[in-house]
């Protein structure tokens, strides 16, 4: 795990700068994503997968405004960043934010259930299975990229700090 996360710090420094940052030009990162990132993998261990990506989810509570925010789901769209997946676009920022922050989410799941995946519920009445290792490789791969953006945010400034204010 230490080489695999030795090898996605370049992408995870990138998905930092253009996800959690507050002044991307003084280099001040948001205290609360190093908790975020920290507590992560964790809650996977403790809840599972999709139990820890929906509460990271949190698109639900965004408003028209979220340039100044601190949402968990950006995490999570900093995570899909640094794994190399593309970030769904959309025209208006508002929608273009509610789908990328659930983006992870859905490829995970569409992953793990297939494309044509009705509804999870639907695929476990169906008899349909679901293998282990799918969910496993999501879950090493989602770690590896969490403890990644852990330390990449440690190169930056965070809010609250002294050198933030100066």
């Amino acid at each position: 795990m230490n080489r695999e996360v030795e090898d996605m710090l370049p992408a995870a420094l990138e998905a930092v700068k253009r996800h959690l940052m507050m002044d991307k030009e003084r280099g001040i990162a948001y205290k609360e994503y190093d908790g975020y990132a920290a507590s992560l993998g964790a809650t996977i261990r403790q809840s599972g997968l999709f139990p820890a990506l929906s509460f990271f989810t949190d698109v639900h509570k965004m408003k028209r405004d979220t340039q100044n925010k601190v949402y968990r789901h950006r995490l999570l769209m900093a995570i899909l960043d640094s794994l190399g997946k593309e970030l769904p676009d959309h025209q208006d920022d508002y929608k273009k934010n509610q789908l990328q922050g659930r983006a992870l989410l859905v490829l995970v799941i569409k992953s793990v259930y297939g494309k044509n995946a009705m509804s999870i519920t639907r695929s476990i009445e169906l008899g349909q299975s679901v293998t282990n290792t799918h969910v496993q490789k999501w879950e090493h791969d989602i770690m590896v990229a969490s403890v990644a953006i852990k330390l990449a945010l440690r190169t930056f400034v965070h809010t609250g700090s002294n050198l933030a204010k100066i």
